[in-house]
């Protein structure tokens, strides 16, 4: 009988065992359990070899970096038919919290989510099959709510040979969903038509310019990051009468953004659009005799020298500006798609008001890259708080499922306007990525109360409080450091490791002291801890990438591009804060070989450099122009932002404006202190505090 007892005690520990063995092994439901955490350990992909990480036990405590994803190491993913592959072909707020509603609904239908690293880059490079990874609904929860996307972008062109190679890769899997701009969501047509439709390809709008016939993703957050900001920059004439803000804003082909960020402006102001041809001396009435001091520009305005007579007269006397205009005109630079690559319109519109108008002084800003990589912005309806873009991803994520669900492909996502309660639709894509403008939202008169300059009976009203954000308080070390690793994260998403060609170095200038620049931009960031979970992991994941010039540590173009290479060649990607006082010596070799290569850059420096003494100079704006020909010069992809101005208007934390040693200097990046930092930059997830 004892000898019974303890036969069926044993058999029923072995059922036990065998139950929990059978359980471990499911990866659906348990990442980091011991079969799948051993395949998912933190790597190098630099130095693989060389490291020797140690391996967390399954029982151990164990946070997800989202965005390092493709940094660890994971068993090959399976694509077949209870697949569905998701690719993102931009970033924007949102966009992850839509990828983990995909993942989490698909799993409880039986169904895994496989992410493409670099979309369409991704899916056809060589080595495409470590571009994927599975979305756990593990890994779903820690990527909700993040800013930017932890899958990375792309801007490729698909070619025939591309639709051929992805159709053979991924013609099996139960669907594909494609998130991006009109040329993305072309591709899902072409995708879908090329396979015959045998893929189940879906497109869903993500851009912040608002140029589609659809609500996309990211438009609303930027929107209210956009007017805080123009709260920031806003000029008040009464108090400063001699002060005109002119503010430089996201949007090719549509002043949709400008609009809306405009309104966060609370004294009179005008936007200057793409949908209303403009001429210089519209800009200089508007301030001259409406006393109108803030001015907002979208990127895509363009200005003719040949209609133009101010605009011409500004060019005669201004060679920088000059230079610049008239390399648009003979060689403009061109993205994959063949777009205008456009910089700096708003320095025309400063330069005529500086001519014309001598007697005020012009602060420049920009709401741009940042809008891209910013976290989510709550809004209010006067009755709750909200994230509309949130609820647009919960709405978005269902439609999707339901579309592949019945077998529907080459169609895109519908959704009317931003407010919440309406229908999805699913339409074709060329109705969805059809564009839309300013005068397809609204008609003449009404652009004309809101302010949009070239209008009949235009009014240069103060902001209406149209559209009610959330908002809170912010010093000047807060702003600064939210911006720029908004920035930081952007410039992460938009680098690809696949193509050195493809590496992307950004700056962000500050006219900040530098001790607020260090404690905002650095690399070590006491009380990290405390800050919201997607600003802490934004800046544990890109802080690695992050250079600081300051005024008192001088540092030549040589050893700069030195220090650029090797964070570049290591994670893909740069991003530089530096200083509007940042000195640099007129003797220095790079930098003339720098000027050589670019005309307006040698006619900016031959006019505008303030001699200080032991060759030595400043300039009074935009030394980060230089910067960025160094990164031309290195032949990457660039951008720039300038965030001189817009924290006039807030106050700061800091106290003691004294900079610490030179070896804190270091570790925080500042560069020319002599002392090499001590954190890693070799791109070892491991070696950071995830």
């Amino acid at each position: 009988m004892r000898k019974k007892v303890i036969v069926k005690f044993t058999c029923v520990l072995f059922a036990l065992a065998g139950f929990l063995y059978f359980n471990s092994f499911n990866s659906n439901t348990a990442m980091f359990n011991a079969r799948s955490y051993s395949c998912l350990r933190p790597r190098s992909i630099f130095n693989q070899s060389k490291k020797n990480i140690k391996v967390k036990k399954a029982s151990d405590s164990v946070q997800i970096n989202p965005y390092l994803l493709f940094e660890y190491k994971k068993e090959p993913v399976i694509l077949d038919k209870n697949t569905i592959v998701l690719g993102t072909g931009g970033g924007d707020v949102a966009l992850n919290t839509f990828l983990a509603d995909m993942a989490e609904r698909a799993h409880t239908r039986g169904l895994r989510v496989v992410g493409v690293r670099n979309c369409y880059d991704g899916m056809v490079s060589d080595n495409w099959r470590d571009n994927l990874v599975e979305i756990t609904p593990e890994i779903a929860k820690a990527m909700r709510g993040m800013p930017s996307t932890v899958l990375g972008s792309c801007r490729r062109k698909l070619s025939d040979d591309d639709l051929k190679i992805m159709v053979e890769r991924f013609g099996n899997v139960k669907g594909m969903v494609i998130t991006g701009g009109n040329d993305h969501i072309k591709g899902v047509e072409q995708i879908s038509d090329v396979s015959n439709n045998t893929i189940r390809a879906i497109g869903v709008g993500k851009s912040i310019d608002n140029d589609f016939r659809t609500a996309m993703f990211g438009y609303r957050n930027a929107c209210i990051l956009g007017q805080r900001i123009a709260k920031w920059l806003s000029v008040n004439p009464e108090t400063h009468k001699n002060v005109v803000s002119v503010v430089e804003v996201m949007g090719r082909k549509s002043g949709s953004f400008a609009l809306d960020c405009a309104r966060g402006c609370p004294y009179p102001k005008v936007v200057i659009a793409p949908e209303q041809p403009v001429k210089m001396s519209d800009i200089i009435k508007a301030v001259k005799e409406s006393g109108t001091r803030n001015i907002y520009i979208s990127e895509g305005v363009s200005f003719s020298a040949e209609e133009d007579e101010m605009f011409r007269e500004l060019l005669e006397k201004n060679p920088h500006l000059a230079e610049r205009y008239a390399t648009l005109q003979k060689n403009p630079q061109r993205d994959a798609h063949g777009n205008v690559l456009l910089r700096g319109v708003f320095l025309y519109a400063a330069g005529a008001i500086e001519l014309f108008c001598k007697d005020l002084k012009v602060e420049r800003g920009a709401i741009t890259y940042p809008a891209r990589g910013a976290s989510p912005q709550k809004e209010t309806d006067g009755v709750e708080d909200f994230y509309f873009d949130d609820y647009l991803a919960d709405v978005f994520s269902e439609k999707a499922l339901e579309l592949i669900k019945e077998g529907k492909t080459g169609l895109a996502l519908y959704y009317p306007d931003y407010k919440r309660g309406h229908k999805v639709e699913a339409k074709p894509c060329k109705e969805v990525y059809a564009e839309k403008n300013l005068k397809d939202i609204y008609i003449d008169k009404e652009l004309a109360e809101l302010g949009v300059l070239g209008m009949e009976g235009v009014k240069f009203l103060p902001g209406k409080d149209a559209i009610r954000t959330y908002s809170g308080e912010y010093t000047k070390e807060g702003a600064a450091r939210e911006l720029f690793y908004s920035q930081a994260i952007s410039t992460r998403t938009h680098s690809s490791l696949l193509s050195a060609s493809k590496h992307l170095l950004s700056s962000a200038e500050f006219d900040l002291p530098s001790k607020i620049m260090v404690s905002a931009c650095g690399r070590k960031q006491p009380g990290i801890e405390n800050y919201p979970d997607e600003l802490r992991t934004i800046i544990e994941t890109t802080r690695e990438s992050v250079m600081i010039l300051i005024p008192e540590k001088y540092v030549s173009f040589g050893e700069l591009a030195n220090s650029i290479e090797n964070i570049s060649d290591n994670l893909g990607y740069v991003n530089i804060a530096v200083s509007s006082d940042f000195m640099l010596d007129k003797t220095d070799p790079i930098l003339k070989e720098v000027l050589d290569r670019d005309d307006a850059l040698r006619a900016k420096f031959n006019t505008e450099a303030i001699d200080i003494g032991d060759d030595k100079v400043i300039f009074n704006y935009d030394v980060s122009k230089f910067i960025r020909g160094l990164f031309d010069y290195l032949g990457k992809k660039t951008r720039r932002m300038n965030f001189n101005y817009i924290f006039d208007n807030l106050e700061q934390e800091t106290k003691d404006l004294s900079l610490p040693n030179d070896r804190e200097l270091a570790q925080n990046g500042v560069l020319g202190t002599g002392i090499k930092s001590e954190l890693n930059i070799t791109g070892d997830p491991a070696a950071s505090s995830i």
